[in-house]
């Protein structure tokens, strides 16, 4: 799969938008799509991402207690 649609942003800019940034691993929920709530767990295909506007970021938690 080609994705024409990537955005890339310089590390100062990524440690200014830290609170919005995600890893491989975190889920992203689409806000918007239809049927409503599509998800997908974060590939290990970056270091890192930023969540836009029209997602939520959803973090795994495991108990291992």
């Amino acid at each position: 799969m080609i994705d024409d649609n990537q955005k890339f942003i310089s590390a100062d800019k990524f440690a200014a938008l830290k609170r919005h940034g995600a890893v491989p691993g975190d889920m992203a929920i689409a806000k918007m799509a239809d049927p409503w709530l599509v998800s997908c767990v974060l590939p290990p295909i970056a270091d890192q991402f930023i969540v836009v506007a029209a997602l939520y970021k959803a973090l795994p938690r495991c108990n291992t207690a």
